[in-house]
């Protein structure tokens, strides 16, 4: 659909404003042994099987899931492995509701979802991306889900909306203390473009990130939710880099955790895709058995600004 002046405009002032990237749902050659991987190896817990929708949610307390693990070829899903959609958490329903109301005012195509412990608006960015922006509706999540497989049809409005905080700002980590890896949640992802300028705009006045760094020469952006640290880093397409999501990232607790956790990988035999020692963090990057770039890093203390001597090729794997 071509955007008209005045659709420019609206578009301008839809900003949903997400606290954070919250989770990522990610189409799976088979769930089962999806779930397993992301269990045994990266180390967050089950915490629904859904049988009628094909699709496994994990996650170690963060939020009801870091992960979503839907298989292809399912209820009309993609017929190959890959980003389903991106999870943007918000304060709560009146301000999701208020960011769709502008939303519809600017002409935007969403569809909405009512998945019992919260409701979301779905869209894609001008690269064909999904994300999802959803308020909390239930602090019990865990029992909740438990009982939940299906996801109804959901007007907003009706009913009313809660301006209640349901999302958990201190929440009570797990640990599944015989995986490869420990992480806390998910913090990141990493997209490259080759259609940037439509794509910042869209993350900057339809999602609503801040802008927390720029790259040299404009090859790539960083940018942010309300809560405090970054998001999502956008980055130009050049040779060689593959269009898309490029990573999504986990943090862990510490440096020596994650040292412990690359022992124990080269103990059965298996060798990180990536290994990078910066002043920002210590990251170590495997391969999922669907392909997918996983980061789990410990964070340090220098600020993104330091990444601005690095080419955007190694910038890629920090941001």
């Amino acid at each position: 659909m071509m955007t008209t002046p005045k659709q420019k405009q609206s578009e301008e002032h839809v900003k949903f404003r997400p606290r954070r990237l919250a989770h990522a749902n990610l189409l799976v050659g088979d769930t089962d042994r999806a779930a397993e991987f992301y269990n045994k190896v990266c180390g967050f817990e089950i915490v629904r099987r859904g049988p009628v929708q094909k699709s496994t949610t994990l996650s170690n307390g963060n939020t009801h899931h870091d992960l979503g693990l839907p298989q292809v070829g399912v209820r009309g899903r993609g017929l190959k492995p890959g980003l389903n959609h991106l999870g943007w958490e918000l304060e709560n329903e009146v301000e999701l509701i208020a960011a769709y109301e502008r939303g519809k005012k600017a002409g935007l195509n969403m569809y909405c979802s009512d998945h019992i412990v919260c409701r979301g608006v779905y869209l894609r960015d001008p690269d064909g991306n999904m994300h999802e922006f959803y308020a909390d509706m239930t602090k019990d999540w865990r029992e909740t889900l438990a009982t939940v497989d299906i996801s109804p049809e959901w007007t907003p409005g009706n009913p009313p909306p809660t301006n209640e905080r349901n999302y958990d700002p201190d929440p009570q980590i797990r640990r599944v203390e015989d995986a490869l890896f420990h992480p806390r949640c998910i913090t990141h992802a990493a997209i490259v473009t080759d259609n940037f300028e439509p794509m910042l705009e869209f993350f900057t006045e339809t999602a609503g990130l801040d802008k927390l760094f720029r790259g040299p020469d404009d090859s790539y952006l960083v940018l942010g939710g309300t809560k405090s640290g970054w998001d999502l880093g956008l980055f130009r397409a050049s040779a060689g880099r593959p269009l898309g999501l490029q990573h999504i990232g986990f943090v862990v607790d510490d440096e020596d955790d994650l040292r412990e956790s690359v022992s124990r990988m080269r103990t059965v035999g298996v060798e990180p895709v990536i290994e990078l020692d910066h002043a920002t963090k210590r990251s170590v990057f495997i391969k999922s058995n669907d392909g997918m770039l996983l980061e789990f890093y410990s964070p340090r203390q220098a600020p993104l600004s330091s990444l601005r001597e690095l080419d955007s090729g190694i910038a890629l794997h920090l941001a």
